[in-house]
């Protein structure tokens, strides 16, 4: 596969579609480097100005993925040739299946304690044979990390899939991925919350519009309002500002 990964804001995207982007990461977990996997969108962008941290965190990914078709069009106007947006919960899907033909052991990190077992049962009975050896929930603050890591070393992971929302997963992968071995580490956010059953996943013709964010907001409208109106209003800003850098990139 022709490698395309651009650093673009010092985040290693690989712009490519969904069947490259996985053979790519099948031969990455062959290696014996550890890989870093992150999605980026328009809100976790936009959460930039608020918490750098996150900027920090993401240029740690060993490759991103354009989670998200209004990023998709700003890396164009910026000057990118982006094929597809690549969102998340396929490339989740697409790791658990090499998961179980590879038999890597999997970590869950995050969602509710209570709705733990119904998400392990949930993809144990879409991915069979699939290999949990962890397990842990996502509400817990700094003070807990070194819980959490200890846990993560006890069960040996290959790899660990963080269901929590950003900036949590992006930071905590940051700070804490010295402290333990794995192969690689997936932020799935709010994948765990679909298997689940707590949210609908898009129907195919929502995705084929590209209109999931609105399909998101249809479901959670008073949450989701301020988050939407705070990510537009960062996002276009951080690209807007981002326009001059990439001049000069092309000049």
């Amino acid at each position: 596969m022709k490698n395309e990964i651009q650093k673009i804001w010092g985040i290693n995207f690989l712009l490519t579609d969904q069947k490259d982007y996985l053979a790519y990461l099948e031969n990455c977990l062959s290696s014996e480097n550890r890989i870093i996997l992150n999605g980026v969108n328009p809100y976790s962008l936009s959460l930039v100005k608020k918490n750098p941290e996150i900027l920090d965190a993401l240029k740690q990914s060993t490759i991103a993925n354009v989670d998200g078709i209004l990023l998709k069009f700003a890396l164009q106007y910026l000057g990118y040739k982006v094929p597809v947006r690549l969102d998340t919960p396929s490339i989740f899907e697409g790791l658990m299946e090499i998961c179980v033909k590879q038999k890597f052991s999997i970590f869950l990190l995050g969602s509710k304690e209570e709705e733990l077992p119904i998400i392990i049962d949930n993809l144990k009975n879409s991915f069979k044979d699939l290999n949990i050896v962890g397990s842990h929930n996502g509400f817990f603050s700094a003070e807990d990390d070194h819980q959490i890591i200890e846990n993560i070393k006890n069960c040996s992971p290959d790899i660990i899939l963080l269901g929590m929302p950003s900036p949590k997963k992006e930071v905590f992968m940051y700070k804490n991925k010295d402290k333990f071995l794995f192969k690689a580490s997936l932020g799935v956010g709010g994948v765990f919350d679909i298997i689940a059953g707590k949210k609908k996943q898009a129907p195919i013709w929502v995705k084929d519009l590209k209109i999931e964010w609105l399909y998101r907001f249809v479901q959670e409208p008073f949450r989701l309002f301020e988050r939407y109106l705070d990510m537009f209003l960062y996002f276009f800003k951080f690209i807007w500002d981002s326009r001059e850098t990439e001049r000069k990139r092309n000049s």
